[in-house]
């Protein structure tokens, strides 16, 4: 945690709001960037008077977007052919690569808004809403929402507990993981239960419509 706060300050006490800008992109398209602890350390300028929350706060915001932005584009054009080509010869087998690709299209929603708060799940995230085949706008539109909800508490945080900013991510971040992997899981099971309860009506309807075929 020490080096990642060194890292945090000198980006941005160095670079200001283009440093956490660049940072937060860089991140996104699978840099190694204290990103959480960057803002929240912004967070803490901001209460003293050496940040503008109103340039800050959107600045964090746009980086996480855009680079999330960029390795959707990129997780588009080239992800399924790396993911399908090169899987194999890491010893990723086909069929849970498949898997995998099934279960991230029916939670891509919660994994866009929640994800960024999961060390190493949010660098990947974006890449699988290209390689599923997320529309551009709709996955930006969920992006932003999903940076807001990023952005705006840790920011917040740095604001609210000053220099304690490093002890209280700590406990913090614990807590959330917790809530991000039960909501991601509440999702999949939601989603199950759906699928089974509304099989029989489905099967019922085909049934109905080979029965009476339109003339």
């Amino acid at each position: 945690m020490g080096a990642l706060k060194e890292t945090a300050q000198w980006v941005v006490t160095t670079y200001g709001d283009l440093g956490l800008f660049v940072g937060l992109f860089l991140e996104f398209i699978g840099f190694p960037f204290p990103g959480e602890l960057s803002q929240a350390f912004a967070g803490f300028l901001i209460s003293q008077g050496h940040l503008n929350l109103y340039i800050t706060l959107p600045v964090c915001i746009a980086g996480s977007l855009l680079g999330s932005m960029a390795a959707h584009v990129i997780g588009s054009r080239y992800g399924h052919r790396l993911l399908y080509e090169w899987g194999p010869r890491l010893g990723l087998k086909r069929r849970y690569i498949e898997k995998s690709e099934s279960w991230f299209r029916q939670n891509r929603l919660s994994m866009i808004l929640f994800s960024r708060w999961v060390l190493g799940v949010r660098h990947v995230t974006p890449y699988f809403t290209g390689l599923v085949g997320m529309p551009f706008w709709e996955a930006f539109f969920w992006n932003l929402i999903g940076s807001v909800l990023w952005c705006v508490p840790l920011v917040s945080i740095g604001i609210l507990v000053g220099e304690a900013y490093e002890a209280f991510m700590h406990e913090f971040h614990r807590y959330v993981n917790l809530l991000v992997w039960g909501a991601v899981i509440f999702s999949g099971f939601f989603y199950l239960y759906y699928r089974m309860a509304t099989r029989p009506k489905l099967r019922e309807k085909e049934a109905k419509a080979e029965e009476n075929p339109k003339p």
